[in-house]
Order: C-alpha cells, then structure tokens, then sequence
C-alpha cells in the first residue's frame, strides 16, 4: 500500500521525508538525512558550463503564494542575472527581465542542463529533488507555510520569500 506524501507526519528536525518514506516501508539504515539517488551520469553542455539557470515550473502548490515581484527582487537585490530562464509550462512564475528561453527535450537533457549549469534557481519542486540527486545544489524558493517536509536536501540552500534585505 501506497502513502500520500501530503500526510505523512514526522518531525523534519531528526528527519527528511525520504528517512520517513524508508522508515514506512521498513528500511532502517540507522542513517538520516538521507539524499536523493539518482543513477544516471548526465551529458555536459558545455555551452551551460558558466551560466545561471531559473527554472520557473511548478506542479504542486510549490510556488502558489510566490510572486513575479518576489522573484524579480530577490534577483535585483542580490544583483544575480539569470543567463537563462526554463521554457514556461502550465504553472509557472517567471522572471520578468529579459532571459533567453532554455528548453529540455527528455529527462536526460534536463539532466543534462541542471549539471552542466553554474547555478541551478528553482522552487521546493522535482527540480530541486532531481538536483540534489545529481550532486548539483539548488537554490530553491518556498513561501512562509510552506510543508518544511519539501525541504529535505542538506545541499540545498532553502530561500523564503518574500525576501527582504
């Protein structure tokens, strides 16, 4: 039997959500904080080698209470300039100032793209989890309330926004 992730009750002080997940199934290493596995050695672009990504997709609630404005601040005040945005999908909240438009054919050049980049900017999504299982760290967004269960990579740096400064 399966579980939906959006119950699970723990503490995301002692543990993550895959510690949890194991734990259920009953794998127990006597370990926390585990990372994602991800067994696939990905393509470098060399062209991505230097570049800052925004990977503006959602599916979830992930990036629900997050706003253009949030984003776009964050980026002027820390004086980032992102070299290329992720094609816009169904949800999304993209950065306003001018990017060029990436866009991942298949999971492997995704893959491909969030190695070979720079910096990889996300929100608490697949795109951060796949991250942290490529060794890649993510920098991710999530809003005040947001579930901290979707927070579960130590290699991660976790931004809450809105952001002041």
């Amino acid at each position: 039997m399966g579980y939906y992730i959006e119950f699970l009750k723990f503490d995301t002080k002692k543990m993550n959500i895959l510690d949890h997940i194991m734990q259920l199934h009953g794998i127990d290493d006597l370990q926390l904080n585990h990372e994602p596995d991800f067994y696939y050695s990905p393509e470098i672009k060399p062209e991505l080698e230097n570049k800052i990504v925004f990977d503006p997709n959602y599916v979830s609630d992930a990036a629900d209470k997050i706003t253009e404005e949030q984003i776009n601040n964050y980026f002027k005040v820390n004086n980032i300039a992102i070299d290329f945005q992720m094609q816009k999908r169904d949800k999304s909240v993209p950065a306003s100032h001018f990017t060029d438009w990436l866009s991942s054919h298949s999971l492997e050049d995704f893959c491909s793209i969030i190695a070979s980049c720079k910096e990889i900017y996300c929100f608490a999504t697949g795109t951060a989890t796949l991250a942290a299982a490529l060794g890649k760290k993510a920098h991710v967004f999530y809003s005040k309330g947001f579930n901290p269960q979707f927070l579960h990579s130590k290699n991660n740096i976790y931004i809450e926004l809105p952001f002041e400064r």
